[in-house]
């Protein structure tokens, strides 16, 4: 339960990443 649980939230938190970084980029690209 718990490895899976930490296995969940790096799963969350490295898209989570991905969505902020293309989101700067994007802003960037817009600018």
């Amino acid at each position: 339960m718990d490895s899976v649980w930490m296995d969940f939230k790096m799963a969350i938190c490295f898209a989570f990443a991905i969505l902020v970084t293309r989101f700067v980029l994007h802003v960037f690209v817009y600018q």
